[in-house]
């Protein structure tokens, strides 16, 4: 077979692999293009340049409809550098989550408060009294997107890993005897079995 036969089962079967740049793509395919026909038009270009993109640009690029193989190229090469934000900032979030919990996890980390909660979560005494339940607050809540319009701004988490979590607790409430500040363990009003 002639070269330029080779060249047009080549354009015909190009694919994009999913590792490489529209940018290599797109230059393969001029190149086969000029090699099978030096007079090829830009629509039949375009058609070669469709026939072998990557799925995951294939929609936008459609949407924006262009019209030369220049602006294929620039076009493409916006969407692959959305995607590729995207997909740095997934991967950015998933670190910090995992950050977060590490160290939300860690005891340096824990209130006393919280400790205490704990401490008591794991006495036999919680179980023979049947406090299991609302013995202690609920975890603290970490919100990656607060409200702007919220009036009330919680107060920020120290200079951390994960800076853009923001730090909510509710304050301690008895269960016996409803007031805040205290565990039903230590509860005042609460009658002594």
């Amino acid at each position: 077979p002639s070269s330029k036969q080779l060249a047009s089962n080549r354009l015909r079967t190009r694919q994009q692999r999913h590792d490489e740049a529209v940018i290599e793509y797109y230059t393969d395919i001029m190149k086969l293009c000029k090699l099978v026909d030096p007079h090829i038009t830009d629509a039949s270009k375009l058609d070669h340049l469709y026939h072998g993109l990557k799925s995951s640009l294939m929609k936008d690029v459609l949407r924006e409809a262009p019209a030369t193989p220049a602006e294929f190229l620039d076009k493409a090469r916006h969407e692959e550098n959305l995607n590729r934000l995207v997909t740095t900032a997934a991967l950015h979030t998933n670190d910090n989550d995992t950050q977060a919990t590490n160290y939300s996890n860690n005891s340096a980390y824990r209130s006393p408060q919280s400790a205490g909660a704990m401490h008591y979560q794991n006495s036999s005494n919680m179980y023979s009294k049947g406090y299991y339940a609302n013995v202690y607050s609920p975890r603290p809540v970490y919100n990656r997107f607060p409200d702007p319009s919220s009036s009330r701004s919680p107060p920020q988490v120290p200079q951390s890993s994960f800076n853009a979590l923001r730090y909510q607790s509710r304050p301690l409430r008895c269960y016996l005897c409803q007031k805040l500040g205290h565990f039903a363990r230590d509860c005042r009003s609460a009658k002594n079995y």
